[in-house]
């Protein structure tokens, strides 16, 4: 059920969220990659889900970017995934910096990835 009481209709969000992203809102391409990498009322995909993703972060969306770095760093793509956090940082994620803050810790971030994080 969605929200006040109506049907929910994935494929109508869907729509809408890309007419509000190609008008130039970054937070619904971020809804269309978020449902698409983890599979919620679509298929999964999670190569499709990155690239809405990059699509939002391209336009400033922080927390994209946050996840884009997260999904790079489950594939064991280190330095990709700390160049996400480290512009996500820059836009005020938090929760990027504390990615970098634990890379740092375990040695897999340099200082200077830190540094440029704050």
């Amino acid at each position: 059920m969605g929200q006040g009481g109506f049907p929910q209709d994935m494929m109508k969000a869907l729509e809408l969220w890309q007419q509000a992203g190609k008008l130039g809102r970054p937070s619904s391409f971020n809804s269309i990659g978020y449902a698409y990498f983890n599979g919620v009322g679509v298929a999964r995909d999670e190569k499709k889900g990155m690239h809405y993703w990059e699509l939002a972060a391209i336009m400033g969306h922080a927390f994209s970017r946050d996840s884009l770095g997260d999904a790079e760093l489950k594939k064991g793509n280190i330095d990709r995934a700390v160049k996400h956090f480290v512009i996500a940082s820059a836009f005020g994620c938090s929760n990027s910096l504390d990615s970098i803050r634990g890379l740092f810790k375990e040695e897999m971030a340099t200082k200077d990835d830190y540094m440029n994080a704050i």
